[in-house]
């Protein structure tokens, strides 16, 4: 485990939809942000545990700028990156790394509105 690289993600992203897309609130999905962001820490404090050194922990995708919900007048759903913002934000509060461990925390926001921009 100490030579191998692991991929801690990305989680999350269909947590949040499923409500969304079966048309319930925003708050519904904003709700599960803390049992999720609870899901990955544990994941990753369990591979620490067993020996992992390297880990790449990425954050959520701006899910309003998804191709099916942009909208060329009014471009990405605001209410909906709100939910990957503060996803990506108590996603960075809650991972804290030892003096052993090397953690990436990889992101595609910018990436992502790059593209769709």
């Amino acid at each position: 485990m100490v030579k191998s690289l692991f991929f801690v993600g990305e989680i999350g992203g269909n947590d949040y939809n499923y409500p969304l897309l079966a048309f319930r609130s925003n708050k519904h999905a904003i709700d599960l942000v803390p049992s999720v962001i609870n899901k990955i820490i544990n994941v990753t404090s369990a591979l620490i545990e067993e020996g992992a050194v390297t880990l790449v922990v990425p954050g959520n995708l701006p899910i309003g700028c998804s191709r099916w919900l942009y909208d060329t007048r009014n471009h990405c759903l605001k209410p909906l990156n709100n939910i990957a913002k503060l996803h990506n934000a108590k996603l960075q509060e809650g991972l804290v790394t030892g003096k052993s461990t090397l953690m990436l925390r990889g992101g595609y926001w910018n990436q992502n509105l790059e593209r769709v921009e």
